[in-house]
């Protein structure tokens, strides 16, 4: 479902059309590192890569079409602010576009797996939380949050973004559903899926009671609640990629939920990991884990530019 109003629509069509083939390999290559970091705050940091991208240059594009006076070209950006950056691994491709790259968390932990990231020279971390960025009032071009926005105070989250963002600066925020599907050739989506629903349906009541039922109605919810004029909802953008089926099961237990499970309960979790994985081997009927099967990621995003004077033009 798309929910649209402005002029950001036509630059997404056109910008999924060129850059989605080119770009959405990264998204499962990052995925597969073996220092994929765990947590709250960097839970599946690394997927974004290619979408980040198609949001740098739909921000960017949309930017230098809003405020005449303001012009720049695509790589003139001052600031991008990459907030609960987590590790870095979605801050590092926001580099090439802007003169500087800030990226933010709240853990301690997660800004030193950052800092020894192989980053270029114009990108930096500060410890902070979101809601009280350490940047003046209109500084930042691009701010951006992946996989981390359901975290915030919500209403504060978009009072401080306000603030920071210049006039026709763009906001960004990503995230994906826990229920990644699986196809395989010879056997139907729906056995497949059923067993992935039973996997998903075990950590369930370990997920964390601020974030409600569905991510997604947090995402929805803050895009209505965002006042600008110009802005775009997707609900569903979905990635495929071929992985093999212990990596699957590696991605699912980076998933916050899955964490909380295996603090409160290890041998549950591995009991159930276990289980889930004999019963997808006989369903496709394989004999190894490492056997091939389709990824499906589900995204869902928003973008919106802040208006470049008070009557919102």
């Amino acid at each position: 479902m798309h929910r649209h109003r402005g002029g950001i629509t036509l630059l997404l069509k056109v910008l999924l059309i060129v850059l989605i083939d080119a770009l959405q390999l990264c998204i499962f290559l990052l995925l597969l590192s073996d220092t994929t970091a765990k947590g709250p705050s960097s839970t599946l940091r690394t997927e974004p890569a290619f979408l980040m991208s198609l949001l740098i240059l739909l921000a960017s594009t949309a930017s230098l079409s809003c405020c005449p006076s303001t012009q720049q070209t695509l790589n003139q950006f001052d600031l991008a602010v990459d907030v609960g950056c987590g590790s870095g691994q979605g801050t590092i491709p926001l580099a090439p576009y802007f003169t500087k790259v800030v990226g933010t968390d709240v853990s301690p932990a997660q800004l030193e797996m950052a800092v020894v990231n192989n980053n270029p020279p114009n990108v930096s971390y500060r410890e902070c939380p979101a809601e009280d960025l350490p940047f003046a009032s209109g500084e930042v071009d691009l701010l951006t949050a992946m996989t981390a926005a359901h975290w915030f105070d919500r209403k504060r989250f978009l009072l401080e973004a306000d603030r920071v963002l210049r006039p026709g600066g763009c906001l960004a925020l990503l995230s994906y559903t826990m229920y990644l599907e699986l196809e395989y050739a010879g056997v139907s989506n729906t056995t497949l899926n059923d067993i992935c629903k039973e996997f998903y349906a075990g950590f369930r009541p370990y997920r964390n009671p601020y974030l409600g039922k569905c991510s997604v109605k947090i995402y929805s919810d803050l895009f209505d609640s965002c006042t600008y004029p110009d802005k775009e909802w997707n609900d569903c953008l979905r990635v495929k990629r071929i992985l093999p089926l212990t990596k699957y099961f590696r991605m699912v237990e980076t998933f916050s939920t899955f964490q909380n499970l295996v603090k409160k309960d290890p041998a549950e979790a591995e009991r159930l990991s276990n289980d889930i994985m004999n019963k997808l081997m006989s369903a496709m009927k394989v004999s190894s884990p490492d056997a091939e099967v389709t990824v499906v990621v589900k995204y869902f995003y928003w973008l919106a530019r802040k208006p470049c004077s008070v009557n919102g033009k």
